[in-house]
């Protein structure tokens, strides 16, 4: 059949080009059809032969047949690849075989969906087969500041990719989006623990290569970020040595270890640098106080955060150019327990009415333990009360500078407006996507 006329090779490519979507063999089904067009019988009434000028070509009579049976064979099929899913999800690393057997149907049309969709399927050297996971994939809003909130509810919008079952995951920063101190450290935390924690493959895709990432290097986040993390289109050279220190606007993401001996402490100059650097933008009564604060949140990822994983501490100042809002923007993060789990196990004995008040509040018991620990003033801590005054520190600066004080858990997040010296406002967050740890942000304004 490799010969004939125009017309026979213009049909046999035709019926070719059905493969793909029958899975029916070009040349099977142009024998099929071949066949029941010699026979003269009805067996298939899709092709007649007609005569013109002494050579014989096959039309394709009906085209609305032709399309039934491409659209049947196609619902069939995609019923079938359905149901396979369905099997290997719940028992994965079966052969072909067991598989037809568990739906009833015949080997060789599993092993024809089974080889037609690698998108869909891996086997291995045993010939088992097993569903591919496509990757999830979390788009943070284009054309937009990406903030906390907006961060938080892309996270939702998408699934909580720590609980995902996906080991894949991708988070897409697309044109025009523009990430705030406060996102950038989150997402670092995340993509952090996902490679780490949870052992997934995390990609960060940039749609383009200036602003957005070039910000992020010149904060020294891609210093910070786990090497196993894959960067498209490709993972700038750092540039945060090259840069360090010459602006007066950030301070570019510095390193926590939770591990430091008391003479990498002492050697750590991180506070001076992050109550300095704006020493020319703002009066000096926040210097102090800054300094304080740092020292002591990054004291305390030393003493709870008890993780493998190091934190980190940034700041940066906006809106000194222009009309807009002057604030300053500090975070700090760890990856560790979180406030709950450190303190719970001690709250009946040491606190009994901190408990007390608490206990009462269901789901929001952890947010009203979070709570507590600002209006007590702070002190409180696992460890000895001598120890808890980081928490202290952070009321006394956001009543004494009129802060807000955004405080991340695991699956929830506290934010304290204060205002005239006195908390104003406290909003809860409830049900957000898993991130372990602590990630406070203390933002206030400079006028």
């Amino acid at each position: 059949m490799e010969g004939g006329s125009t017309g026979e090779r213009q049909f046999r490519e035709r019926i070719n080009t059905l493969h793909s979507q029958v899975g029916i063999r070009g040349s099977n089904l142009f024998r099929l059809t071949n066949a029941g067009l010699n026979s003269g019988s009805n067996a298939c009434p899709l092709v007649t032969r007609s005569c013109c000028n002494q050579d014989s070509t096959f039309h394709v009579s009906s085209l609305q047949l032709l399309t039934t049976m491409v659209q049947g064979r196609e619902v069939s099929r995609h019923n079938m690849l359905l149901k396979i899913i369905e099997e290997l999800k719940k028992n994965p690393g079966i052969k072909a075989k067991t598989v037809a057997k568990a739906l009833a149907a015949q080997t060789s049309d599993v092993n024809s969906i089974l080889h037609h969709h690698p998108e869909h399927f891996v086997q291995d050297e045993n010939f088992c087969w097993t569903v591919k996971h496509l990757p999830l994939v979390i788009t943070f809003p284009e054309d937009a500041w990406l903030d906390g909130d907006r961060f938080e509810a892309a996270l939702l919008e998408a699934t909580c990719p720590a609980s995902h079952s996906n080991k894949s995951v991708t988070f897409v920063l697309p044109s025009g989006c523009k990430i705030l101190l406060i996102a950038a450290a989150r997402l670092m935390a995340l993509c952090n623990q996902l490679v780490t924690v949870h052992r997934k493959k995390v990609t960060l895709q940039f749609t383009e290569k200036k602003n957005t990432m070039q910000y992020l290097n010149r904060m020294g986040f891609f210093s910070q970020l786990h090497p196993d993390v894959v960067v498209t289109p490709e993972r700038p050279e750092d540039v945060k040595t090259l840069y360090h220190g010459q602006n007066a606007n950030v301070v570019e993401f510095a390193n926590i270890d939770p591990k430091a001996t008391k003479e990498e402490i002492l050697r750590d100059t991180t506070p001076d640098r992050l109550s300095n650097a704006f020493a020319t933008h703002i009066e000096p009564r926040f210097l102090g106080p800054l300094f304080t604060l740092i020292a002591e949140l990054i004291n305390n990822v030393r003493d709870h955060s008890r993780s493998e994983l190091h934190g980190f501490v940034a700041s940066q100042a906006y809106g000194l150019k222009g009309p807009s809002r002057r604030h300053i923007q500090t975070v700090i993060s760890d990856s560790g327990k979180g406030i709950p789990a450190t303190l719970n196990p001690i709250l009946d004995e040491r606190y009994p009415e901190i408990a007390a008040k608490i206990a009462s509040l269901g789901n929001k018991r952890d947010a009203g333990l979070v709570t507590e620990i600002f209006r007590k003033n702070g002190r409180i801590s696992s460890i000895s009360e001598e120890r808890g005054i980081g928490f202290q520190v952070t009321g006394e600066f956001a009543k004494k500078f009129n802060a807000l004080v955004e405080i991340r858990q695991e699956s929830f997040e506290l934010t304290l407006r204060y205002t005239d010296g006195i908390l104003k406002s406290r909003r809860v967050r409830l049900g957000l996507a898993r991130l372990l740890g602590t990630h406070i942000c203390v933002d206030f304004d400079l006028d």
